[in-house]
């Protein structure tokens, strides 16, 4: 049976998969292929169209097709029949007629996906997000598939929204929430105030917001969380809740030595981070203590906070999995899983993230020769690439299967020597990104036992204390806390990526490199050549990697 999965129904991070039998066959984040980040309020046509293609079948042999949210559940949100109608009656799948429609609540594709993705360990999901279609936080207690919910939190007392509005609220837009995170580390611990947002309760979480919990729809509720977090902020910093300081541009953070938003924004950031760890911290806490947990996932778009997800690990260490595809991305396959899992299909774990498009050397040669980028092939490309970098020169690197999830897990990265002063600042303007904003480092399992106490870190979405001897050696990955967003290699990953790491090893004594992903100012990471090219000849990267082959802009003004 082949099912397709889609997720995205809350209006962003749209999201298509193909199963066939119980085995992931193709995903795709439709922000890739539209080239809009996040892809707000786009149906996933383009990634169910690539999906299809990429399995070799049609629209028509499609069986089922399963949505990772509930329009039923609140019929106030508009989003969630919009979206599904848009995808089922757009043009180009004209030709999709599964004999099967289903529409699944998204929290519990959310913990199908966190289950797969840990390969079956976890017995115990705790997902946070803005929202499901009721519900905002939901703990489950689970065997293989079997997903049974034992509490839940109504929307109005959504970590997410908190926290994304307390992004606005700071003036970082929609979207910036790793902005806000990053910048709760320049604020002085001692001086900062704090901000009690919930109740911690038996049974979970109470938001201390004035709203009306009698109301009936779950959208009107919502409406009022994200009101009522203005206000609190307002009221707990003095600022007016309609004037909240913009964010500056980053060619103007990047004009002036003092970068950093002014008093009272890196205390207010480290306030919200504070206070989301502690809610976070008991969330976890209860779900264990009411499922009798040896492993927990996490999933939902709360579980991309590297801090609060750092903190969990200190406590529970290898008894909690953190995935790639935590955010709404990863309900495509949530959906598609318990589709065929309830047709008495095995579904089979999904251990890596490496599962993009991906284009072969041969085509690779044959974009840049159609393009008429000037290339080389060298012998040794890890060799080549490990000497640019310890020159200070910035690479863009394309290899193999495209990343799902919002991190760069060495297949589509921008890098640098982690040991070259200034690089971070040079890396920055170059991305057109706050310097104030930390950067992870990719690290052989070996130096990060010794660099960071740490053997596993497959998807960087765990800060991690580094050491003396990490600070010292490779101070530009280091955040301004003394923490870093670790990412160790899988057996999965690029055996080129992996080469230049040892080839970093041998030449600076340890093998880190700075590594961010492969994309421009608000744009999404790259996905095809052609859009790593036109990021590298727009953009003052030094060089390109893609595949075996190494680009520069002198040899492609030379031509070949």
């Amino acid at each position: 049976m082949y099912t397709l999965g889609i997720g995205g129904g809350f209006g962003h991070d749209g999201s298509s998969c193909l199963l066939k039998d119980g085995e992931l066959i193709a995903f795709a984040e439709e922000e890739r292929l539209i080239r809009v980040k996040l892809a707000y309020r786009a149906a996933p046509v383009r990634s169910v169209l690539y999906c299809v293609r990429r399995a070799g079948i049609s629209l028509a042999d499609v069986g089922a097709v399963a949505f990772g949210w509930d329009p039923a559940l609140d019929p106030d949100l508009a989003v969630l029949r919009e979206t599904a109608k848009a995808l089922l009656d757009a043009p180009a799948l004209r030709q999709l007629r599964p004999s099967e429609i289903v529409y699944l609540p998204h929290h519990d594709c959310h913990a199908a996906m966190a289950v797969v993705a840990s390969d079956y360990a976890a017995d115990a999901v705790l997902v946070m997000d803005g929202r499901g279609e009721t519900s905002s936080s939901t703990i489950y207690q689970t065997v293989d598939l079997d997903l049974s919910p034992v509490a839940s939190m109504d929307v109005l007392e959504s970590l997410g929204s908190f926290y994304s509005s307390a992004t606005r609220f700071a003036g970082f837009g929609r979207g910036g929430e790793g902005k806000l995170m990053g910048l709760a580390a320049y604020s002085d611990p001692a001086a900062a105030k704090s901000i009690p947002a919930f109740n911690l309760v038996d049974d979970g979480v109470t938001a201390l917001l004035p709203a009306d919990r009698s109301s009936a729809s779950p959208t009107e509720r919502h409406s009022q969380a994200r009101s009522g977090w203005f206000q609190l902020f307002a009221n707990t910093i003095g600022g007016a809740r309609d004037t909240p300081v913009p964010a500056p541009g980053p060619f103007d953070l990047l004009a002036a030595d003092d970068h950093l938003p002014p008093s009272p924004w890196p205390g207010f950031a480290l306030a919200v981070q504070n206070e989301l760890e502690r809610v976070v911290d008991h969330l976890a806490g209860l779900a264990i203590a009411l499922t009798g947990a040896k492993h927990l996932a996490l999933s939902g778009g709360v579980a991309l906070n590297c801090s609060a997800n750092g903190s969990l690990r200190r406590r529970l260490g290898p008894r909690l999995s953190v995935h790639a595809l935590v955010g709404d991305a990863g309900t495509a396959i949530g959906a598609a899983a318990l589709q065929q899992y309830r047709h008495g299909i095995d579904v089979r774990p999904v251990r890596h993230a490496y599962l993009g498009p991906q284009w072969s050397d041969d085509e690779l040669r044959a974009c840049l020769e159609q393009l008429g980028c000037g290339w080389r092939e060298p012998s040794d490309l890890a060799a080549a690439v490990a000497a640019e970098l310890a020159d200070g020169r910035v690479v863009g690197w394309f290899q193999d299967a495209a990343e799902a999830g919002p991190r760069a897990l060495g297949h589509r990265s921008i890098l640098a020597a982690p040991n070259r002063t200034g690089i971070a600042h040079k890396v920055n303007r170059l991305k057109r990104r706050e310097r104030w904003r930390p950067f992870a480092p990719s690290v052989r399992r070996e130096d990060a036992v010794a660099l960071f106490g740490v053997a596993e870190a497959p998807y960087m979405l765990e800060a991690t204390e580094a050491s003396p001897d990490a600070r010292l050696a490779v101070p530009e990955i280091i955040h301004h806390d003394g923490t870093s967003r670790l990412h160790v290699p899988q057996p999965q990953t690029s055996g080129r990526f992996r080469d230049l790491l040892d080839r970093m090893k041998a030449s600076t004594g340890h093998g880190v490199v700075l590594n961010t992903s492969f994309n421009i100012g608000p744009e999404p990471i790259v996905c095809t050549p052609v859009d790593a090219i036109r990021s590298f000849f727009g953009s003052p990267l030094d060089v390109l990697a893609m595949g075996p082959f190494v680009v520069t802009k002198s040899d492609s003004r030379k031509g070949r």
